[in-house]
């Protein structure tokens, strides 16, 4: 489950973006299933649940990273499609550090959607040894 620093660290951002978009801003969504990793995820990262070796999946990857900076500097008005700003990146780093913590998962997939005017993040995270299973969804939107 996520710790209250974590939620207050999305809250907060929350609060942020919707002062630079007052009719959108920053949403976030969080699920849990108990010991349901395996009926959770599919693909690649369903084969990485199953297996001992460590594969890409265990953390994070550096693109990744930027990419879900992207979205927390777009979701405060900066907007852009290159290099994200190194607070955007720090603001990133810490919530997967948070989620990290959390969570205690050993795998993590990320997948970023970029639209017109509005972007989602979404995490899939698992945890090996418990099979416990979380997903987090960030959205902002101009409106």
């Amino acid at each position: 489950m996520l710790s209250q620093r974590t939620v207050a660290f999305l809250e907060t951002f929350a609060q942020a973006s919707n002062l630079v978009y007052p009719e959108g801003g920053f949403l976030f969504r969080y699920e849990f299933a108990y010991s349901q990793a395996h009926n959770q995820l599919s693909g690649d990262l369903l084969s990485a649940l199953q297996h001992d070796e460590v594969t890409e999946y265990a953390e994070v990857s550096v693109g990744e990273l930027n990419d879900m900076a992207r979205f927390f500097q777009g979701a405060l008005g900066n907007y852009t499609k290159d290099a994200p700003s190194g607070n955007a990146v720090r603001t990133a780093r810490t919530l997967i550090d948070y989620l990290k913590e959390d969570l205690q998962n050993d795998l993590v997939g990320l997948v970023v959607e970029d639209g017109s005017g509005d972007m989602t993040v979404s995490l899939e995270m698992a945890n090996k040894a418990t099979n416990n299973y979380s997903w987090l969804e960030l959205f902002w939107s101009v409106d």
